[in-house]
This record gives structure tokens, C-alpha cells and sequence, in this order.
């Protein structure tokens, strides 16, 4: 997931992830893909609500030569 603190229109969800959404704000920070599921993927973020704050938030699949820490290819 990426994050950038944007209002889009309409509305927000609220954030349900223990992981603070503003930590993928410098950084993409990686979820397991079951967490996700029922979110926009790909080039649509999803507008989130945080606090005070809002957020475009984006999940994208990882490519095959891409790895997760622990994880072998």
C-alpha cells in the first residue's frame, strides 16, 4: 500500500488496519492481499479518513520478481 494525504471527493472510510495509514505516506508499506479484500486495487485509490486527516490510499498487487521480507521467491 501507498499513501498521500488528499481529500478526494465523496466520501472516506474509516482506517481499520492496526498499521497507521500515514506510515505508507514515505514509504510503500506491504499488506497480505486476504486484509484487502472488498478495497479498491490498482490505479484507484481509496479515500481514507484518519483522525483529522484524509488520505488517497493505493494497494497494487506485487510483481512475481517482487518479494516480501521473509519471504523466497
Amino acid at each position: 500500500m501507498s499513501a498521500r494525504e488528499q481529500k478526494l471527493p465523496g466520501g472516506c472510510r474509516a482506517w481499520p488496519f492496526s498499521e497507521p495509514v500515514e506510515s505508507a505516506v514515505f514509504a510503500p508499506k506491504p499488506m497480505a492481499a486476504a486484509r484487502i479484500a472488498g478495497w479498491p486495487t490498482g490505479a484507484r485509490p481509496a479515500s481514507v479518513c484518519s483522525a483529522d486527516r484524509n488520505f488517497a490510499v493505493t494497494f497494487r498487487p506485487l510483481l512475481p520478481t517482487e518479494v516480501l521480507p521473509g519471504e523466497r521467491p
